[in-house]
């Protein structure tokens, strides 16, 4: 599988290619520098979830639900609103 940096060299190829306009090619290189801090940020949160939950000391089958479902879809429910603005 491709990296995310080899993903974003990808879409500037592309974008280039389709003659995108040098304001959306420079959104495009400010999403790939701030793609560490990004990335960073997304292990921080899900590495948070997991010492919860974990604290909680709830069965094992809750614990993954909650892990796997409940939360990954309210965690996209907030930043889905956050996106919108």
């Amino acid at each position: 599988m491709l990296s995310l940096q080899a993903k974003f060299n990808t879409i500037e190829k592309i974008a280039i290619k389709a003659g995108l306009s040098s304001k959306s090619l420079n959104l495009i290189n400010k999403a790939k520098k701030l793609l560490g801090k990004m990335l960073e940020t997304i292990s921080f949160f899900w590495e948070t979830v997991k010492h919860k939950i974990t604290d909680l000391q709830l069965p094992k089958n809750l614990e993954t639900e909650l892990h796997y479902h409940i939360i990954p879809y309210y965690y996209f429910k907030i930043i889905s609103k956050k996106a919108s603005n």
